[in-house]
This record gives structure tokens, C-alpha cells and sequence, in this order.
């Protein structure tokens, strides 16, 4: 037996990472407190579509406004999947911050729902 496997006890691909096992958690609390609040606007969207002075199809517009967050993801997935290869997640994630951050910035201006 070499010296290497004397030290490392862990089979050839598995991880020795303390944070291996709760990963999963981590990823799944953070997923799941993200939808909540996502979908935490849905009950008052209608009434806050109304107040920006949408009459007609306010459903409609509702809903257009809760799925655009699903297709953008759709459309855009692929292309920040390769972005984050190439420039790295810290980095991505820190534009990602400053692009939403200047969304809500422009969204607190919004004087009806289409614009």
C-alpha cells in the first residue's frame, strides 16, 4: 500500500469536504425561501396592477407579469450556465446583484404596468 492511500482513507471521487453532506440542505432551504417569496406577491398582484391603473384583462396581466421571472429563466439559463464557466460565480453573481438592483430601482418608478 503507497503512502497516498495510507492518508487518504476516502475512495478514488468521493468528497472529504465537511460541507458535502449538508449541501444539499443548504441548497434546498435556499430554493425553497426563494419561491416563497417570490410567490408571496401573487395574492396582492392584481389589486397593486389595479392601483398602477390596469382596468382591462387584469388577470391577464398578472399572470404575464408572475411568468415572466419563469421564461426569462427558460430563455437565459443556457447562456449564464456558460458566462459562469467562463468568468466564474463570484463574479457572475456580483453583476447579477447590481442588475437587479438597478431593475428595483426602475421598477419603484413604474407609473403603470407596462411600462
Amino acid at each position: 500500500m503507497s503512502p497516498f492511500q495510507k492518508k487518504n482513507k476516502n475512495p478514488v471521487g468521493s468528497c472529504s469536504c465537511p460541507f458535502s453532506k449538508r449541501y444539499p440542505l443548504g441548497t434546498f432551504l435556499t430554493s425553497m425561501t426563494i419561491q416563497m417569496i417570490a410567490q408571496s406577491i401573487s395574492p396582492i398582484l392584481p389589486l397593486y396592477v389595479r392601483a398602477l391603473g390596469q382596468r382591462d384583462n387584469l388577470i391577464f396581466v398578472s399572470g404575464m407579469i408572475v411568468s415572466a421571472m419563469g421564461v426569462s429563466s427558460m430563455l437565459f439559463s443556457g447562456w449564464m450556465g456558460k458566462t459562469r464557466d467562463r468568468i466564474g460565480n463570484h463574479r457572475l453573481l456580483l453583476i447579477a446583484l447590481l442588475y437587479s438592483g438597478c431593475l428595483y430601482i426602475l421598477c419603484a418608478q413604474a407609473q403603470s404596468p407596462f411600462s
